[in-house]
């Protein structure tokens, strides 16, 4: 997924440790791999990220999730990929350290939790690559992808 559709995804695949009665608890799936670009997934610093682009990733996340962290803390802990760790599946994350929308923090401190409870993590940094270009399939860096996806899914490339 890519932005705001990676937390999505992140948050499908971390499905299996919300309770039976929290919203999305039900039913669980079961990806084999996830991979984030330009990702939101730790809801609470994004609420809080004001020197980027206005202020809009912090606006968007409270009202997505109505309010700030401290305001409803339940919702940013269910909703929120990196408190939902491990996912227990190889994940990717691609981020442009020019992303102007969303801090490539997003994704780095997202790896380093990941990977301290055992998730499989690969990380790449794409130097002065901006929020948009990231997803553009005709930039080099989608070999990265091309090649990892087939050993994240255990079949030959």
């Amino acid at each position: 997924g890519h932005s705001a559709g990676a937390q999505l995804a992140f948050w499908a695949a971390a499905r299996k440790h919300l309770g039976a009665g929290a919203p999305g608890g039900a039913p669980a799936v079961s990806p084999a791999a996830a991979i984030s670009l330009s990702g939101v997934l730790d809801l609470a610093a994004a609420a809080q990220v004001t020197a980027f682009d206005g202020g809009e990733l912090a606006a968007s996340t409270q009202a997505l999730l109505g309010g700030a962290p401290d305001q409803v803390p339940d919702r940013y802990q269910m909703a929120s990929p990196i408190d939902l760790v491990p996912l227990a599946v190889p994940q990717l994350l691609l981020h442009g350290s020019g992303d102007a929308k969303v801090p490539a923090d997003q994704s780095r401190l997202y790896g380093e939790r990941a990977g301290q409870v055992g998730d499989a993590i690969a990380f790449v940094e794409l130097p002065d690559v901006n929020h948009f270009d990231v997803i553009l399939l005709d930039r080099v860096w989608w070999s990265e992808v091309l090649r990892w996806l087939p050993d994240a899914l255990g079949s030959p490339p």
